[in-house]
């Protein structure tokens, strides 16, 4: 049995701990690009969504 998996990433998202801003990282980057602090909580994108399965 084979089964097909439809899956779908979810995109991060962080908000920083100094100034709240909300933000999607690019390319891992550690500072806010709102006022470049360091630190920020994570609030999503450390998930992802099962859209389907088909078996084959």
């Amino acid at each position: 049995m084979h089964v097909e998996l439809t899956i779908r990433r979810i995109p991060a998202e962080q908000q920083c701990m100094v100034c709240f801003q909300k933000y999607h990282p690019a390319q891992r980057e550690v500072a806010c690009p709102h006022c470049g602090a360091r630190g920020a909580k994570v609030i999503s994108g450390e998930e992802f969504f099962l859209e389907s399965t088909e078996e084959k």
